[in-house]
């Protein structure tokens, strides 16, 4: 495979070795093996020329935000960021947990809490998983109908399996209902 990259298109490499292209690229990347035809556009005129004040734009902020500011596209960006080695801007995901915004895990939506601190909610996620905290699950409360009550004396199993709730939430709902649970054995 080593001996092809570079010497075709990504695409085509991948299409005969029956593998993904991002695979084939990624390779060509990390061997530092340039694209096929890459050499030529890089050679030619009108191809951006960096100066040392746009370099320093790189890394300080979003790649998308440096390419619109120079009129490049973002690609570009990322390819001569990546050259120079520096590293992409990842903003400061740093939240003071107090009790009380810990409290809050697991009470509501993760994407809620993430809005609501000005974080990704993959940091709130992480949080609650580290603490043993389950995540929010938005239920509406049974109505209290002449069906519920019928279902609610069909044995438990069969409850859990027809209609996906949780031992726990039956238990509840029969004590709320004046039913007695019922025995497994006669």
């Amino acid at each position: 495979m080593e001996n092809l990259l570079g010497t075709d298109f990504d695409w085509v490499i991948a299409e005969r070795l029956g593998l993904p292209t991002p695979c084939v690229r990624r390779k060509r990347q990390l061997l530092g093996i340039s694209a096929h035809g890459e050499a030529f556009v890089r050679k030619s005129p009108h191809a951006f020329r960096w100066t040392k004040p746009q370099i320093a734009l790189l890394g300080k902020e979003s790649d998308i935000k440096v390419a619109r500011r120079l009129g490049i596209s973002a690609p570009a960006v990322w390819r001569k960021r990546v050259e120079l080695g520096i590293r992409a801007l990842t903003p400061k995901q740093h939240i003071d947990w107090t009790k009380a915004r810990s409290a809050l895990l697991g009470k509501l939506s993760d994407k809620g809490l993430a809005k609501r601190w000005g974080a990704k909610a993959e940091t709130i996620a992480r949080k609650r998983t580290e603490l043993g905290i389950a995540p929010f699950v938005r239920t509406t409360p049974p109505r209290r109908t002449r069906v519920l009550k019928a279902i609610l004396r069909l044995p438990m199993h069969e409850i859990c399996r027809r209609y996906r709730v949780s031992t726990e939430t039956i238990k509840r709902l029969r004590r709320e209902l004046g039913i007695p649970n019922l025995k497994r054995w006669p």
